[in-house]
């Protein structure tokens, strides 16, 4: 009882600061995105911090919609929202975990879409952009720091595996369950920051801003440390892949660059100590590729007979039990593939629905790099390598992870309404 009435007494405070102090409380939120680990009961029902901040923040932003009468705009994004609301309604129907999946709807699909409409039409200047940006370092820095304390201590690594906290074959988890769900956090966070790096490279006077440079230097070099240490292979892949796609980008000769790249991934599958690598990774040879693999080969099948409906919401693991090629494997939540995570979940027609999303929000990177090319590079890359890595991993059905999606594309309408005399102070802040 008296932990009801605490949430019930943060909930109001939260509430009047989000009324008070609105854009505050959004950057405390992204700050605080790990929060959702923080888990409870309110009245019986199953919360988090986070989600206790989120519908704080829900009910100021309605608050002001009433008192200011404001216009809600979407930007192009109206009829993917509104047809996401739809095929993950009709998932949540078709789901045999009816109550578990209105779980998921509420975290993964209903307050990541409000949090992104509030931030497209609560943040507008060049600052607000800024702050975004400075506090997803932010949460990389603290993140980071501890994943290092653990690798160098042993000490607050998650207890799911042992292995993860034996000195051999130490895996490091900073605040989250399990290893990779660091990667898939801070990877995306990392690669923006290398992106947007590339303006002190080309700009001496920013070089100058002694703090600005160390704080960028930190979230990358830390951010990197910490994937290195909990071995999340995905991650640091995707982390390589993005800098090759800012170097492509940014690289006026594309196919020379192509080609070169071409000849030397050749060349190092013919040196036998990257080779077995390789072979072992890019070619899926290794235990972890082989379970992969089998899960997707295993999801094609399911799909097969599933094609418009998919699995449903939070019901694969059910759903894939006939089509298991091998039962002594672990049945995992996810196919594990960005585009079969979003078919099994969502639907045939909810996969077409990300796909129109990831389409608008390059076509946006794009048509910005006019307006501002490192920003709109770095952004692009930031949303690059959170879909390379989700090739062999889950990089939205998470409750922070879903909610960092649609920040980064938040981050692309921001850039896009903000007026041309406000872009060369972006560059220098």
């Amino acid at each position: 009882m008296f932990l009801n009435f605490c949430i019930f007494i943060f909930i109001i405070i939260f509430t009047l600061f989000s009324i008070k102090k609105e854009k505050y409380s959004i950057f405390l939120i992204i700050l605080l995105f790990p929060t959702y680990l923080v888990r409870f009961k309110f009245f019986e029902i199953p919360t988090t911090l986070l989600e206790i901040m989120l519908i704080s923040l829900f009910i100021s932003f309605a608050y002001q919609i009433i008192k200011n009468r404001i216009d809600i705009k979407f930007y192009n994004f109206f009829f993917v929202l509104f047809g996401l609301f739809i095929v993950s309604c009709i998932s949540l129907k078709i789901s045999d975990n009816s109550f578990q999946s209105l779980g998921i709807f509420k975290s993964y699909i209903i307050e990541p879409m409000l949090f992104f409409i509030i931030l497209i039409n609560r943040l507008k200047t060049k600052q607000d952009l800024n702050l975004i940006i400075d506090v997803l370092g932010l949460s990389t820095i603290y993140l980071s720091i501890y994943a290092i304390f653990q690798k160098i201590t042993g000490v607050g690594i998650s207890q799911s595996d042992p292995l993860w906290t034996a000195k051999a074959t130490r895996r490091v988890t900073s605040v989250f369950e399990y290893p990779n769900a660091l990667g898939l956090y801070i990877a995306p966070i990392i690669t923006l920051y290398i992106g947007k790096f590339v303006e002190f490279i080309k700009n001496k006077k920013l070089r100058k801003n002694k703090f600005l440079l160390i704080f960028n230097l930190a979230v990358i070099i830390l951010g990197i440390l910490s994937i290195i240490f909990a071995k999340s292979e995905g991650a640091l892949v995707a982390v390589i892949a993005s800098i090759i796609f800012i170097l492509f980008l940014y690289t006026k000769d594309k196919l020379n660059f192509v080609f070169a790249f071409i000849i030397l991934i050749t060349i190092l599958f013919f040196i036998p100590s990257t080779q077995k690598i390789l072979n072992n990774k890019i070619l899926l040879n290794d235990y972890s590729g082989k379970i992969r693999y089998q899960m997707w080969v295993e999801t094609k099948n399911m799909l097969k007979d599933n094609f418009l409906f998919g699995a449903g919401l939070n019901n694969y693991q059910n759903k894939i039990q006939p089509y298991k090629l091998n039962k002594n494997y672990e049945t995992f939540l996810f196919p594990h593939n960005i585009f079969l995570n979003f078919w099994s979940e969502l639907g045939f027609f909810g996969l077409i629905i990300f796909l129109i999303i990831f389409y608008i929000f390059f076509k946006k990177c794009y048509l910005l790099k006019d307006k501002n090319k490192t920003l709109a590079i770095a952004i692009s890359a930031s949303m690059f390598a959170l879909i390379i890595h989700g090739l062999v991993d889950v990089p939205f059905f998470k409750n922070d992870l879903s909610l960092l999606f649609w920040t980064i594309i938040s981050l692309i309408i921001l850039l896009e309404r903000i007026d041309d005399n406000e872009i060369e102070v972006i560059k220098m802040n």
